[in-house]
């Protein structure tokens, strides 16, 4: 091989590096008004696919739908503090049993034993380790009371008395007696009730009621108002708006069927109401003790 061959080929091998090299820089574009400039970017030029090209992807298209938030799961912490950093949760009841008059001047002697009704809901408010809750119960409750037979008279003062028309088939008028001797058919009472109270679970805590027996007491104090109805023989009935309060102690079992808890328990319950049915004159408060059987359930 001679000179001039070797100074061509390296001659040659320059030039084509030069090209590479100058291949790999921006290429420059004229502009109206002279000078250069780059062209527009290309997601291909640097190796990713053009700008609209769809990417290919492992996992489907969302599907619309409720979020996450509103159906769970949901971290734990993440609403922040509820019920003392424990769950809310719920009871909805029935009960049932006997009503005793045990005090009042009037109907403690004129009524005899009654039965007592009660429906509502409660909102229990769990500590952190759920084997107490504070509660809010909200309910209606009604008690009726037959009248005794031992014939206790009460006298009214200026009682309006139906009599029969003067006139063959015309209405009946009311008139005003100043002085009327009466005797006592029953009384019907019935109360909205709000009352909080205290439970504890003696068994562990309230949640292992969804697999298993458990056993809690509690206690409520609460008010009342509503209005009551008293059947008098041989006269027009007579209403009133009455008032009251109560406390009651209770214990309940808990059974777990399903995802719902059953309860069923006993509470023994003490109320006092204030009472003008019988005119101010008398005195128509009324005390009851009063023996309840409870059905219901938690959630």
């Amino acid at each position: 091989m001679n000179v001039k061959s070797v100074w061509l080929g390296g001659l040659v091998a320059t030039l084509l590096g030069l090209g590479v090299v100058r291949g790999q820089g921006p290429v420059m574009l004229p502009v109206d008004g002279g000078g250069m400039k780059p062209p527009p970017f290309s997601a291909g030029a640097v190796g990713l696919p053009p700008v609209g090209t769809p990417v290919a992807s492992d996992s489907a298209p969302p599907r619309p739908g409720l979020s996450d938030w509103v159906v769970g799961p949901r971290p734990v912490g993440c609403c922040g503090p509820v019920g003392g950093n424990g769950p809310i949760g719920s009871d909805l009841y029935i009960r049932n049993g006997a009503s005793f008059p045990v005090g009042g001047a009037i109907f403690s002697k004129t009524l005899d034993t009654g039965w007592q009704i009660d429906v509502g809901a409660r909102a229990l408010f769990f500590n952190k380790d759920e084997d107490a809750a504070w509660t809010v119960d909200l309910g209606v409750t009604n008690i009726f009371n037959p009248g005794t037979n031992n014939g206790l008279v009460v006298g009214l003062k200026n009682v309006q008395v139906s009599q029969p028309s003067l006139v063959p088939g015309g209405p009946p008028t009311l008139v005003t007696v100043p002085n009327v001797d009466v005797t006592i058919k029953n009384l019907n009472r019935t109360y909205v009730n709000l009352a909080i109270g205290r439970e504890i679970w003696l068994m562990g805590n309230a949640e292992m009621s969804h697999d298993e027996l458990n056993w809690r007491i509690g206690v409520d104090l609460g008010g009342r108002w509503g209005t009551d109805k008293v059947e008098l023989h041989g006269f027009n009935h007579r209403t009133a708006t009455i008032g009251g309060g109560f406390i009651a102690v209770h214990t309940d079992l808990e059974i777990p069927v399903g995802s719902l808890i059953f309860i069923g328990g006993v509470r023994g319950e003490w109320g006092y109401t204030w009472d003008q049915v019988l005119q101010t004159s008398h005195n128509g408060e009324n005390e009851d003790l009063n023996l309840l059987f409870t059905l219901g359930v938690r959630f």
